[in-house]
């Protein structure tokens, strides 16, 4: 008689950050239900990966969720798979932080549930070679990926039915091919049309494997899939299904499979990740053409020609699309270093066993900081970013309380932080980030306010110097609408920096040009930006010089962007200030207000930045940051000179 074994596993997660009751919902809808269904089901093997956001949140809020999984894992049903445990990405994290998320994962289960798990769910499918001598030093016998990943290395379809083993310099890691077309069956289509694709596959020698790994929130989290799933007993009639077929298909988890089965052969896969991470990685050229054929070919089915018509997107170019997720990665790698650094530095000041503890929170709130969601498809969603920045700037203070105590300090550093071959300067002192890129129009990229654990830019840069014509109006600067005069917001400046003992000064120039009708006057910006020690106040004094022979006549501005996170109050809302050369915004969530002084730039400009996402049932528009644009016309006889000073304060 014919044989197949069905491994089924699931991935559960939610992502650091998620807003109140997400977690709460998807317990309810989806979590607890399957569960409670697999308890009546024990003839049943699965295997099934939780991220530790989850085991956090099952711990304080619902132990006995616990208790319910340790009873299936006793009886054999179930077996648990370990992961990065903040679910990291990764491939782009470094290799001591994959150790330690794992290790962190492995050790949760071993405790929990006595039991030492030998897969991983490898996060988004996020695939490099070199993860295979990662992952088996840190004792991962399996892994579960994409059937794509194994095609894309020239594999037939119909090799894919058992597990592979790969290596990197001799470290070996076994490979389960995902089944796609397993992964649209489940639960989407009636539960026969599974048990006859299963019966389909099945062989006299019954060694076949047919392997479904794939999201945990498909059963009952996704809109409309509690009530298919549950109410409408998807998840019943399937089970039993599989029960009265138990001759033909015998359900088992990954690793006694792997007991029973020697592997299908040896395949080395390329880098690789989720279609929709490769897709969105493609450049931005790809253009409206692109962009309707992969909606023609989701709204078709046709799966097989979308992975084909996206595949070339490597995932790591989302770093490079996208400057927002690039920042938020090189502040991690900024403050793993960091951290790594200390630990492996002299142990001076705090007792051993303090300093240990103090090193273990900062390296928990960084991995926290690690969780892939806010990096690629979380991108868009403000609360995932701040949790992202939140847990990365604790993580620095906490380093910074091992390095100096309770000292109040300032530093700078010049340092090439975005890896693309200029120099950024990093200012801090114990209550200010301030990081300055001279390559970018000499822009602040990054404002922290360390105390509320808080990127004042995060996504969004602020100091940028405008030149638009008289006559622009808020609307045109709303709609970009408007003519950039000037070559100021994108240039590169020039840097000296100075350094007292309780002041860091920067001197920011550049000689640019802005046109006026036919001519391109000649003109010099020299932005001074001070900071003071123990202070959470930026003085930022600016002087323009007309260079030209001629008249210049322009409207100047410069841009601020304070990505607060209540979005939806004042001064959030557009608006134009007349006369006003000062403005203050409060974010009571948080607890903190940023004042703004403007000189005689006193004509204020405000509105919201705002992005359209979509999420599984519709599209939203999302707060992201506000804009304030101080602003005047100024004009400049040949040679002639214009001061202004400026004040940002926090507290």
């Amino acid at each position: 008689m014919k044989k197949i074994n069905f491994l089924f596993g699931i991935h559960c997660h939610q992502p650091v950050g998620s807003l109140p009751g997400a977690i709460r919902e998807a317990y309810f809808n989806s979590y607890l239900p399957f569960i409670e269904t697999m308890e009546g089901y024990p003839t049943f093997h699965f295997t099934i990966h939780y991220s530790g956001v989850l085991y956090e949140w099952f711990l304080e809020n619902h132990p006995e969720f616990l208790e319910k999984l340790k009873v299936l894992v006793r009886r054999g049903q179930l077996e648990i798979m370990t992961g990065g445990f903040y679910e990291p990405i990764l491939p782009v994290i470094p290799d001591e932080d994959k150790l330690g998320q794992i290790e962190m994962g492995t050790e949760f289960i071993k405790k929990n549930f006595l039991k030492t798990p030998r897969g991983l769910w490898l996060a988004e499918q996020a695939w490099e070679p070199h993860l295979s001598k990662t992952l088996n030093l840190a004792k991962i016998e399996y892994i579960t990926t994409d059937d794509s990943h194994f095609t894309s290395a020239g594999a037939d379809e119909e090799e894919l039915f058992g597990y592979y083993v790969t290596e990197e310099e001799g470290y070996k890691l076994n490979v389960f091919p995902v089944s796609g077309h397993l992964r649209r069956l489940v639960p989407f289509k009636p539960p026969r049309e599974t048990i006859d694709y299963l019966k389909s596959v099945a062989t006299e020698d019954g060694g076949r494997a047919a392997i479904l790994a794939d999201d945990g929130e498909k059963f009952g989290a996704l809109p409309g899939t509690h009530k298919w799933v549950y109410e409408d007993k998807w998840l019943e009639i399937f089970l039993k299904a599989l029960e009265e077929n138990r001759e033909t298909i015998e359900t088992r988890t990954f690793s006694e499979y792997l007991d029973e089965h020697r592997p299908a052969g040896k395949i080395y896969l390329p880098a690789s990740s989720r279609a929709e991470m490769e897709e969105w990685a493609l450049p931005v050229k790809a253009g409206l053409k692109y962009e309707k054929v992969v909606e023609e070919l989701r709204s078709f089915g046709k799966y097989d020609e979308y992975r084909q018509f996206v595949h070339g997107g490597f995932f790591r170019n989302f770093l490079v699309k996208y400057p927002e997720s690039d920042n938020m990665h090189k502040k991690m790698l900024y403050v793993s270093e960091k951290i790594s650094t200390l630990e492996k530095g002299k142990k001076l000041g705090l007792s051993s066993e303090e300093r240990d503890d103090q090193i273990r929170l900062a390296k928990q709130s960084m991995w926290k900081g690690q969780c892939g969601d806010a990096y690629w498809r979380g991108l868009s969603l403000r609360h995932l970013r701040h949790a992202v920045y939140e847990n990365l700037i604790a993580a620095e203070n906490e380093a910074d309380k091992v390095a100096r105590g309770d000292q109040k300090f300032i530093e700078v550093r010049a340092v090439d932080f975005d890896k693309d071959g200029s120099d950024e300067i990093l200012v801090s002192n114990n209550l200010l980030n301030c990081y300055f890129s001279p390559s970018r129009g000499g822009c602040l990229f990054e404002l922290d306010y360390k105390p509320a654990n808080f990127n004042l830019s995060d996504g969004r840069l602020s100091l940028q110097d405008h030149f638009m014509p008289v006559n622009a109006q808020l609307s045109d600067l709303m709609n970009v609408k408007y003519k950039e005069l000037g070559d100021f917001v994108t240039g590169p400046f020039t840097v000296m920096v100075k350094k007292t003992g309780s002041e860091i000064e920067l001197k920011l120039k550049r000689k640019g040009g802005v046109h006026t009708g036919e001519k391109v006057l000649p003109v010099e910006i020299l932005k001074t930006v001070s900071i003071l020690k123990g202070q959470s106040l930026i003085n930022i004094n600016y002087e323009i010089t007309n260079l030209s022979p001629f008249l210049l006549d322009a409207a100047f501005g410069v841009e601020f962007n304070f990505s607060m996170l209540a979005g939806d109050a004042e001064p959030a809302g557009a608006g134009e200030l007349e006369g006003c050369s000062s403005l203050k915004i409060v974010d009571e969530q948080k607890g903190f207000s940023v004042s703004l002084e403007t000189g005689c730039l006193d004509r204020i400009w405000r509105f919201p930045i705002e992005t359209v996402s979509r999420s599984e049932a519709r599209l939203e528009t999302v707060y992201q940051s506000s804009l304030v644009f101080p602003n005047k016309r100024i004009i400049l006889e040949p040679g002639a000179k214009w001061a202004n000073s400026l004040k940002l304060l926090i507290e």
